[in-house]
């Protein structure tokens, strides 16, 4: 699986796909400009208020009606790109997986740009964001905590500079290392939405398990995969290029799942506990 070959395959695989891929990657892009330029709209008419409030207004006023606006902005956006654009990043994963297994394994199956249940997407996601969620508990709650003890310190004194400094220092310590093990943590739940687009009926639960046992050992061979791709991915900043290297990177990245996902069938059988319903339907088809 050396990123070289794979970026060589996907440029095969993608002939004849390209259309499908291009609208694919816009209707995701689209979605994300779109909800991203209509909460900065809202936050700059939020805060033209605010700059010219009455100066007689009562302080606590002035200071927590921005800030509540500011919280419910923010999760107002959340929830938006939760709800919205989140399922069309699986299903542009997905007609990626598709078109995969169009050109090797199952050149009789066609290729759709909306394949996954939308439930099922919400649902998985939904497992996910609370497993990293509590997992950035675990991990950044030490530096968080030691973050606040050196702010702390640092105001109120009563402490030496040497343990302000290594208060301070041994917070920036502890965050470094929190924010690497929940990006690798992060990291195995990456073949989630191509196990959803390979069995239409694995459950929610079954394809997270299922990917966490395929990314163990493989964690850094996504990263290098990645970054093979950054070229790729600096050009998608742009439009033109965009709607080449777009199409070309999720693809090589589909190659990649599907390369890891057919000998873990072969050599590694799941436990019938962890995804029953996936099992079956492998021994079905």
């Amino acid at each position: 699986m050396d990123p070289k070959t794979l970026k060589k395959t996907s440029k095969q695989v993608m002939h004849g796909h390209w259309i499908k891929g291009i609208l694919a990657c816009v209707m995701a892009g689209s979605m994300y400009l779109m909800l991203l330029g209509c909460e900065v709209i809202v936050r700059l008419a939020l805060d033209q208020p605010a700059a010219n409030l009455d100066q007689g207004m009562e302080g606590i006023q002035a200071l927590l009606t921005p800030g509540i606006l500011s919280v419910a902005l923010t999760g107002g956006a959340a929830l938006l790109r939760f709800f919205l654009l989140i399922p069309l990043k699986y299903e542009k994963k997905a007609c990626f997986w598709q078109t995969q297994l169009c050109e090797t394994a199952h050149p009789q199956s066609k290729v759709r740009l909306f394949q996954l249940s939308y439930g099922r997407i919400i649902r998985t996601h939904w497992g996910i964001t609370i497993r990293v969620v509590g997992w950035a508990g675990l991990l950044l709650l030490p530096g968080l905590g030691t973050m606040t003890a050196a702010m702390w310190a640092t105001s109120y004194g009563g402490m030496s500079g040497m343990v302000r400094g290594a208060l301070w220092g041994g917070s920036i310590a502890l965050l470094l290392i929190g924010g690497l093990g929940l990006f690798f943590l992060s990291l195995r739940y990456w073949m989630t939405p191509y196990l959803l687009a390979s069995c239409s009926k694995l459950y929610p639960s079954g394809a997270i398990r299922l990917s966490i046992q395929l990314m163990k050992g493989r964690k850094f061979q996504v990263i290098r995969l990645y970054l093979s791709l950054i070229g790729w991915e600096i050009l998608k900043l742009l439009v033109v290029p965009g709607l080449y290297t777009g199409p070309r990177v999720e693809m090589t990245c589909a190659r990649w799942a599907v390369l890891v996902r057919q000998p873990a069938d072969a050599k590694h059988p799941v436990p019938l506990s962890a995804t029953q319903e996936f099992v079956l339907q492998e021994k079905n088809a």
